[in-house]
């Protein structure tokens, strides 16, 4: 708009400062603009040495990351030229000198990058401080007397690998990684905004969704279905209704008073979509909401395709209990419980609606409407995928752990990597995107995020191929130190 400019002609030129007008206004040469006080004069340099740039528009770019724009629309094929959208592939170990070291592709990859460096491994951890290491790791907890001797004593090669296995068997494993997962999706057993002694929005069940979230990760349930139960286990054939406490990771999102008012539900849209797409896809898609997004390939549409599968999906409390069951099966599916007590705080389906973009997220100012669906950027066809399944959960949920979406397998298991590293490959593990930092090690990411999913989505058999590996298992200790 300001390069079109109006009838006097364009508001800014590029390289050519004197033909500018915002320049001219700014300066007080003809029009005063601000009316009621001149700038600084550095700001009205920093204007001059813009324009003389070129007047770059940072939502354009040139070239870092695929954000060049083709009037009003991204340009998908070279938006996908950015590492973060292209498809992830397996890759070859790469040859090492010290062939001896590595006992595993992951190995192969990170020996590669030190020997580019000119370095070397550290020697190998001692063994007491291996089984505390993998324990705390693994469990959370260390290892008792009598655990730690019996490994001490056990000089066999294989018995690192049965602690190892004994450790991921261990109920005490899903409490520990469960504690992972509940940060992403922001659980919480009450509202961060309760007043005084206001116990309506108390979840007084939510450990239900906890205790699902700890037995699904003790059972290895594959990630691609851990995540299509959490948004949508109440629309999948087959599945008991014990498995919709899993809906609690929306069930349990923030509720603001004066709900139904447009501007509280378009907040408690803003923080489903923030939720999905920063904690599953490394996305920061809710800066979309007021506009494009400034730096990624994200449209304000993109936004409100998928706010508007949460309009069409209600909050509210499910009657627990075998009569509650019954009463439900036989009644009204409009059931529900006034007690917090007596529920779990769940989603379900409502009307069907598309929402319309709110100008500068103005609810009071609407644009078009746009249909239920995934973001354009990691939608197979070059035109964004809608839904049209009611409210368009299950769909979301399948367009997530989709094979050809590049970004669930690597986000989950960047921060798997993390977690037992104390630093993600990804060092931002919930920004993918341009302002995001780039993998250390993009070849070993990619091959573990294509193995993770040729391999069933098992989080246990994922964890147990790091901590097996030289890499897990050298000493904390730089080698350099006398």
């Amino acid at each position: 708009a300001i390069r079109k400019g109006g009838e006097s002609g364009a508001a800014v030129v590029p390289h050519k400062p004197q033909a500018s007008l915002l320049l001219e206004a700014i300066r007080y040469e003809s029009l005063e603009m601000p009316p009621n006080e001149k700038l600084p004069p550095a700001v009205v340099a920093d204007f001059e040495t813009w324009i003389k740039q070129g007047a770059i528009d940072p939502r354009a770019g040139t070239g870092s990351g695929g954000l060049q724009t083709d009037g009003d629309e991204f340009d998908i094929e070279e938006a996908r030229k950015f590492w973060a959208f292209q498809p992830s592939c397996s890759h070859d170990a790469p040859k090492v000198k010290q062939s001896d070291w590595p006992r595993s592709k992951i190995d192969a990859f990170v020996l590669a990058a030190m020997e580019r460096e000119g370095l070397s491994p550290t020697a190998p951890a001692d063994r007491r401080t291996l089984a505390r290491r993998v324990h705390y790791d693994l469990v959370g907890l260390p290892p008792t007397p009598e655990e730690l001797d019996a490994f001490l004593s056990d000089r066999s090669d294989s018995a690192y690998e049965a602690l190892v296995d004994r450790l991921l068997a261990s109920p005490r494993f899903g409490e520990k990684w469960a504690r992972l997962w509940l940060d992403v999706t922001r659980f919480a057993e009450d509202q961060a905004h309760i007043v005084g002694n206001n116990k309506s929005l108390f979840f007084p069940n939510a450990y239900l969704y906890r205790d699902w979230v700890i037995n699904a990760l003790n059972d290895d349930l594959p990630y691609d279905e851990f995540v299509r139960r959490q948004l949508a286990a109440d629309l999948m054939p087959k599945i008991d209704d014990g498995e919709k406490v899993a809906l609690g990771f929306m069930g349990l999102g923030p509720k603001y008073y004066r709900r139904n008012d447009p501007e509280v539900m378009a907040d408690e849209w803003e923080d489903r979509v923030d939720t999905i797409s920063r904690g599953l896809l490394g996305l920061t898609v809710a800066c979309a909401r007021c506009h494009d997004h400034k730096y990624d390939p994200i449209a304000t549409e993109d936004y409100y395709a998928l706010a508007g599968v949460f309009a069409s999906t209600q909050m509210y409390n499910a009657p627990l209990g075998e009569a509650a069951t019954e009463k439900n099966e036989k009644e009204s599916k409009d059931e529900k419980s006034k007690a917090p007590k007596s529920a779990m705080h769940i989603v379900r389906e409502g009307k069907p609606q598309n929402v319309k973009v709110q100008i500068r997220g103005n609810v009071k100012v609407l644009g078009d409407e746009v249909p239920r669906g995934f973001v354009r950027i990691l939608s197979a066809e070059s035109q964004r995928q809608s839904f049209t399944q009611g409210s368009g959960r299950l769909e979301l949920a399948a367009a997530i752990v989709h094979r050809d979406n590049p970004l669930a397998a690597r986000v989950v298991v960047n921060r798997i990597w993390g977690q037992l590293f104390g630093r993600h490959l990804v060092g931002t593990p919930s920004n993918f995107g341009l302002l995001g930092q780039r993998p250390s090690h993009p070849e070993l990411l990619d091959d573990l995020a294509v193995r993770f999913m040729d391999e069933g989505w098992s989080l246990k058999k994922l964890i147990r191929e790091i901590v097996l590996s030289s890499t897990y298992r050298q000493s904390s200790q730089p080698s350099n130190v006398s």
